[in-house]
């Protein structure tokens, strides 16, 4: 009888021993131990429970490795200013806005609807004047301002504005004046939030007063591209 019973004692330690595949569950919660458990496991790297979740400290390594990443997913809206608000680059990147508005506005007149046309005719004449008045500028302080930008965000938006010329010249009529209207509304949204940081920003009084004259034309854009999204006024021409 005293062996049974040391038996039964060590069986009853040996969760695995078929004398105790009927006993009750532990009186312990099963929330307490599951969380117990995962407490204790939380610093094996090797433990199933951790085979899904990120290394300590990865996660913010990925983060400082894909900030500097200008292709990444997380910095897709992001906008990348390449660099100070210097005179030089502040006529340079406006400079390259207007050449690109002004191809926009010939590319306008030869494939957009009447309305269109107009609108087209309008970003050539003033964006024309606005890069006249930054070459102006620019002569005045001594800066050079080539067709093939140098700096880097200037860079950047003369390639934007040349894929979406090629984009438009692919287009005509109504699917032309869609497109046309939904890139002049966002391409001047985003010109007028840039001027305005670049005023604020930049050191030169000069380049500040031709932005603060620039703004209004651009903000007239905006509010022209759109009404190029409403229905013509009736008994006029669409």
């Amino acid at each position: 009888m005293a062996q049974t019973a040391a038996r039964d004692q060590a069986e009853n330690a040996n969760p695995h021993s078929t004398l105790n595949k009927d006993k009750p569950a532990s009186d312990v919660p099963a929330a307490t131990t599951k969380a117990e458990t995962q407490a204790a496991e939380a610093g094996n790297p090797h433990s199933t429970l951790n085979k899904d979740r990120a290394a300590p400290g990865a996660t913010a390594d990925v983060e400082r490795a894909e900030k500097g990443n200008p292709h990444s997913v997380k910095n897709k809206d992001e906008m990348t200013d390449a660099g100070p608000a210097t005179a030089q680059a502040v006529l340079e990147r406006m400079a390259t806005a207007d050449r690109g508005e002004v191809a926009v506005g010939k590319l306008a007149q030869q494939h957009g609807s009447a309305r269109v046309q107009q609108a087209g005719q309008m970003l050539e004449k003033d964006h024309g004047a606005s890069l006249a008045a930054v070459q102006a500028l620019a002569r005045k302080k001594g800066l050079s301002l080539s067709a093939a930008p140098v700096d880097s965000m200037a860079k950047r938006d003369a390639e934007e504005a040349k894929e979406l010329q090629d984009q438009l010249a692919k287009l005509h009529g109504a699917d032309f004046d869609k497109a046309f209207a939904k890139a002049m509304i966002d391409d001047h949204r985003k010109d007028i939030d840039q001027l305005k940081k670049w005023q604020a920003d930049v050191d030169d009084k000069d380049v500040s007063a031709l932005i603060a004259k620039t703004l209004p034309v651009l903000e007239h854009h905006l509010s022209m591209a759109q009404s190029l999204r409403m229905p013509a006024a009736q008994g006029r021409t669409p």
